[in-house]
């Protein structure tokens, strides 16, 4: 049985594919990195606000909201985390479509 023919065109386009994946894994991340940023930033902003409404009427709303930043601050980290690994995944899950393409 003889090997299967490859296209050298398809083998470059693939390999140029790849590349492009690759390099996209930096604006991918940055990007996931920035909407996460950008909902926690808001999210705590809204808090504050909370604040400014509620003083000095009711002054127990700073612990309140100052416990519910800290759960933000911490599920913000949780999500940059999360941020990077789905911009790995996804490279990897292309790269893998390009070696299938090749090797079939």
């Amino acid at each position: 049985m003889s090997p299967p023919k490859i296209n050298p065109m398809t083998v470059v386009d693939s390999v140029g594919d790849s590349v492009v994946s690759v390099l996209g894994i930096f604006p991918t991340i940055a990007e996931n990195i920035a909407r996460n940023a950008t909902n926690y930033a808001g999210a705590v902003r809204n808090d504050l606000e909370s604040i400014k409404r509620e003083m000095p009427k009711n002054p127990l709303i700073i612990p309140k909201v100052a416990v519910g930043i800290i759960g933000q601050t911490l599920g913000a980290g949780i999500g940059m985390f999360e941020a990077v690994t789905s911009g790995v995944d996804k490279t990897f899950k292309d790269v893998k479509a390009q070696t299938r393409r090749l090797t079939g």
